[in-house]
Protein backbone atom coordinates (compact mmCIF):
# COMPACT_ATOMS: atom_id res chain seq x y z
CA UNK A 1 0.00 0.00 0.00
CA UNK A 2 2.68 2.80 0.81
CA UNK A 3 4.55 1.83 -2.45
CA UNK A 4 1.80 2.54 -3.81
CA UNK A 5 0.69 5.56 -2.47
CA UNK A 6 4.70 6.48 -3.14
CA UNK A 7 4.84 5.80 -6.92
CA UNK A 8 1.33 7.70 -7.21
CA UNK A 9 2.58 10.87 -5.68
CA UNK A 10 5.31 10.73 -8.09
CA UNK A 11 3.35 10.30 -11.06
CA UNK A 12 -0.06 11.81 -10.73
CA UNK A 13 -0.45 15.10 -10.72
CA UNK A 14 -4.27 15.83 -11.49
CA UNK A 15 -5.19 18.55 -9.74
CA UNK A 16 -2.10 20.64 -11.07
CA UNK A 17 -2.29 20.61 -14.42
CA UNK A 18 -5.62 22.00 -16.49
CA UNK A 19 -8.76 20.02 -16.86
CA UNK A 20 -7.88 19.28 -20.19
CA UNK A 21 -4.10 18.71 -21.13
CA UNK A 22 -2.88 18.22 -24.94
CA UNK A 23 -2.03 14.41 -25.05
CA UNK A 24 -0.12 15.00 -28.52
CA UNK A 25 2.97 13.38 -27.35
CA UNK A 26 4.99 9.94 -26.10
CA UNK A 27 5.38 11.75 -22.68
CA UNK A 28 2.37 13.37 -22.51
CA UNK A 29 0.45 10.00 -23.33
CA UNK A 30 2.55 7.87 -21.11
CA UNK A 31 2.16 10.22 -18.23
CA UNK A 32 -1.56 9.96 -18.51
CA UNK A 33 -1.60 6.13 -18.79
CA UNK A 34 0.23 5.98 -15.70
CA UNK A 35 -1.66 8.52 -14.16
CA UNK A 36 -4.88 6.87 -14.93
CA UNK A 37 -3.69 3.49 -13.86
CA UNK A 38 -2.24 4.28 -10.41
CA UNK A 39 -5.90 6.46 -9.62
CA UNK A 40 -8.00 3.26 -11.51
CA UNK A 41 -6.04 0.64 -8.98
CA UNK A 42 -6.52 3.16 -6.13
CA UNK A 43 -10.18 3.61 -6.46
CA UNK A 44 -10.49 0.22 -7.05
CA UNK A 45 -8.74 0.08 -3.61
CA UNK A 46 -11.13 2.12 -2.03
CA UNK A 47 -8.45 4.45 -1.25
CA UNK A 48 -10.34 7.53 -0.28
CA UNK A 49 -7.85 10.27 -0.55
CA UNK A 50 -8.31 14.27 -1.01
CA UNK A 51 -7.07 14.56 -4.97
CA UNK A 52 -6.30 18.38 -4.24
CA UNK A 53 -4.26 17.89 -1.01
CA UNK A 54 -2.63 14.89 -3.09
CA UNK A 55 -1.75 16.71 -6.60
CA UNK A 56 0.14 20.07 -4.26
CA UNK A 57 1.87 17.07 -2.42
CA UNK A 58 3.29 15.68 -5.99
CA UNK A 59 3.22 19.38 -7.37
CA UNK A 60 5.47 20.13 -3.86
CA UNK A 61 7.87 17.39 -4.68
CA UNK A 62 8.28 17.97 -8.86
CA UNK A 63 8.70 21.93 -7.85
CA UNK A 64 11.54 21.13 -5.31
CA UNK A 65 9.45 22.76 -2.38
CA UNK A 66 9.89 21.79 1.00
CA UNK A 67 6.64 19.50 2.35
CA UNK A 68 3.79 21.66 3.93
CA UNK A 69 3.85 18.79 6.58
CA UNK A 70 6.80 17.59 9.27
CA UNK A 71 7.94 14.06 8.13
CA UNK A 72 6.13 12.75 11.91
CA UNK A 73 2.91 14.53 11.38
CA UNK A 74 3.39 12.58 7.49
CA UNK A 75 3.65 9.34 9.50
CA UNK A 76 1.26 10.34 12.15
CA UNK A 77 -1.01 11.17 9.26
CA UNK A 78 -0.15 7.69 7.05
CA UNK A 79 -0.66 6.15 10.63
CA UNK A 80 -4.11 7.20 11.13
CA UNK A 81 -4.62 6.59 7.61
Amino acid sequence: MKWLLFLASMTLMTGCLPKKVKLDDTKARSSYAIGYQIAKNMKAQQVNLDVAAFSQAVQDVFDGKKPQLSEAEMREAMNEF
